[in-house]
């Protein structure tokens, strides 16, 4: 992968987070214990990403969020952009209790900071950002002057153009990534169903439809592409972990056990199928596209015994890896994920020496080594976080990760005491 400057970000007193600034890689890690602030921060890594979406339909034709030309004016615009949509994903009262400051940086130049004081949130842009804006503007009102504004002209070379550019520069700003965010709690779906008003979260409620987009995509993928042989460690990794395969026909899916010739529709299937099917389907279809793509994925190895923990994390592996961008971010109790990600660091790390390269190949795929510069692992607890990712040896120290094992061993040892 080629190292790209990673966004940072800053924040202080929102949800469980006290005060933090860190920056994200291609590949990112958190975990920590539960109401920790893990889902704060990628959910907010995600409102900000997806920023460069909402940024561009309020400018192109025709005019987004319901704006005219004349309503287009820095003050009253991105601030509705920004906090409107802020509050649609924290729509709470109690998010917004404590005074909170969010500074998500894009790059070095380019920055939006989120200010809560006194219960009423309001942004603040970068120069560049209202720069943009503000050209964007004045191409929309030489349009209006050359009575361009009308449906009849929206295809024109002309708005095309300038459509164009907008996303150019903006994707420039923002980065251009296909933000996909997959929720933790993925079993209540398939019960669900086609219910998604009942879940108030907007993170989770969002999913409903990606599932559906999931299954068009896997259904109109060529089974007998050459492509699909080519990535047939891909989809044994995924047949390992739902211990078959899945199967759909019209709007009945299930999944078809390896060793038994009927499909268990979805429902009845096992809560670690359920859990882990749209994260292994959404990673597969990405392998038969062109585009770049941002993962952020709550708890992938959720009801999975450790085997197929690791095969996930494989999996997970094999699509950062395999197109230069893609982005993951995940977060996770789970220390038994972190044993398999630390010996594709160490198999990086060992193959550089050309002496142990093939050997090391025998062992671990090099489509799945992971390179340390493009590595981060977060422990989130208390409001705080910090890297458990060894800056000398280039791995992670899971010694910081160990004390359930030492409260454990405490007690043991104090039982054992008593047989004396």
């Amino acid at each position: 992968m080629q190292k790209i400057i990673m966004p940072k970000i800053e924040i202080k007193n929102f949800g469980p987070i006290k005060d933090v600034t860190f920056g994200i890689k291609d590949y990112t890690v958190f975990i920590g214990p539960q109401a920790s602030g893990k889902s704060t921060i990628v959910k907010l890594f995600y409102y900000f990403r997806k920023f460069n979406t909402d940024f561009v339909r309020l400018l192109s034709l025709p005019l987004g969020f319901k704006t005219s030309v004349d309503q287009l004016d820095i003050s009253h615009t991105l601030q509705q952009l920004v906090c409107k949509t802020f509050h649609d994903y924290w729509e709470h009262k109690a998010f917004f209790i404590q005074d909170f400051n969010i500074t998500y940086n894009y790059s070095n130049q380019t920055y939006i900071k989120l200010i809560c004081k006194n219960k009423e949130l309001y942004a603040e842009y970068s120069t560049d950002i209202i720069k943009l804006f503000e050209e964007s503007r004045q191409h929309l009102m030489n349009f209006r002057k050359q009575g361009k504004l009308k449906p009849e002209y929206y295809d024109s070379p002309m708005i095309v153009a300038y459509h164009n550019e907008l996303r150019d520069k903006a994707n420039k700003f923002f980065g251009n990534w296909n933000m996909k965010y997959i929720p933790a709690g993925r079993h209540v779906f398939p019960i669900l169903k086609d219910q998604p008003v009942f879940i108030k979260d907007k993170f989770v409620r969002n999913f409903s439809p990606e599932i559906n987009y999931i299954k068009s995509e896997w259904e109109n993928t060529p089974k007998n592409n050459s492509s699909l042989i080519t990535k047939q460690k891909q989809i044994e990794l995924v047949q390992l972990i739902l211990k078959g395969s899945y199967s759909i026909s019209g709007d009945e899916d299930g999944i078809m056990p390896s060793d038994f010739n009927e499909v268990i529709p979805l429902v009845y299937a096992s809560s670690g199928q359920q859990e882990s099917l749209w994260v292994l389907l959404s990673i597969l279809n990405t392998f038969f596209s062109e585009e770049k793509y941002c993962y952020i994925i709550e708890e992938p190895e959720a009801h999975l015994f450790p085997e197929a923990q690791r095969n996930i994390m494989h999996l997970l592996t094999y699509y950062v890896n395999n197109k230069c961008g893609n982005q993951l971010m995940i977060t996770t109790h789970s220390p038994y994920i972190l044993t398999p990600l630390n010996n594709l660091l160490q198999a990086y790390l060992l193959g550089q020496n050309k002496s142990k390269h093939d050997n090391v190949s025998k062992i671990i795929d090099p489509k799945i080594w992971i390179n340390p510069d493009h590595f981060e692992c977060y422990y989130v607890d208390n409001g705080n976080i910090e890297s458990i990712v060894d800056s000398e040896v280039k791995m992670m120290n899971l010694e910081k990760l160990d004390n359930a094992s030492r409260i454990g061993n405490d007690e043991y040892d104090k039982l054992s005491e008593l047989e004396d």
